[in-house]
């Protein structure tokens, strides 16, 4: 089961840091699709009181690739009984998937922007295309698949991190139409995977900026 969101109002509408704490509202279930993305999320975790949204912060320009809002809520109780809980997780959390796949096998990645401020750097510009390298896809990579830790969720309250979307660096092209299927299982719950299905409604490209080098 799915359910369809873009929780455009997630931290109270406050532009998102690394690893930022915070109170999440209820997102809205049936937003148009920003940017010519639309997201489809799952709700693999609810049974055990995690809630998960995604929303497209900005859209690719000459300036940066396109950026990712990933949120992982606690809703554990109900209203005035809600409690803390802590929750298990990867490495770098909300979300450790780090590869989407198309059924052309299409590949587009995320990269976490885990320092506040960080700017695109120019190893990810090539042609028309905000691309991964190859080094930066095997660092990101390597660095989600580490050891995980835990964290404490108070009450209504929960964590959200800003992404890249970048092209994969062994794709002939950039960004194609189609449905992109991204997917973790780093949560310390059993048989319990969460993830979120990216449709680009056309291709995305964007000119790189004239003082950004290619890799």
């Amino acid at each position: 089961m799915k359910r369809r969101t873009m929780l455009t109002a997630v931290g109270g509408g406050v532009v998102a840091t690394a690893g930022c704490l915070a109170s999440i509202p209820a997102g809205d279930d049936d937003s148009e699709p920003e940017y010519g993305i639309e997201i489809e999320t799952d709700d693999a975790l609810e049974a055990v009181d995690i809630g998960f949204g995604v929303e497209v912060e900005e859209g690719a320009t000459p300036e940066s690739p396109a950026k990712l809002n990933i949120t992982m809520y606690n809703h554990a109780g109900d209203g005035a009984t809600s409690f803390a809980q802590t929750v298990e997780t990867g490495p770098d959390p909300p979300f450790s998937g780090r590869i989407g796949e198309n059924e052309n096998d299409d590949r587009l990645v995320l990269e976490p922007i885990l320092i506040e401020g960080d700017d695109t750097r120019g190893e990810h510009v090539d042609g028309d295309c905000w691309r991964a390298s190859s080094w930066l896809l095997e660092s990101i990579l390597e660095y989600a698949e580490g050891e995980g830790g835990s964290i404490s969720l108070d009450a209504s309250g929960g964590l959200y991190l800003t992404y890249y979307l970048l092209v994969h660096p062994d794709a002939d092209g950039c960004m194609p139409a189609g449905t992109y299927r991204f997917e973790s299982d780093q949560y310390g719950v059993d048989d319990h995977t969460w993830g979120f299905d990216l449709t680009l409604l056309e291709p995305i490209t964007a000119t790189a900026s004239t003082d950004a080098e290619s890799d």
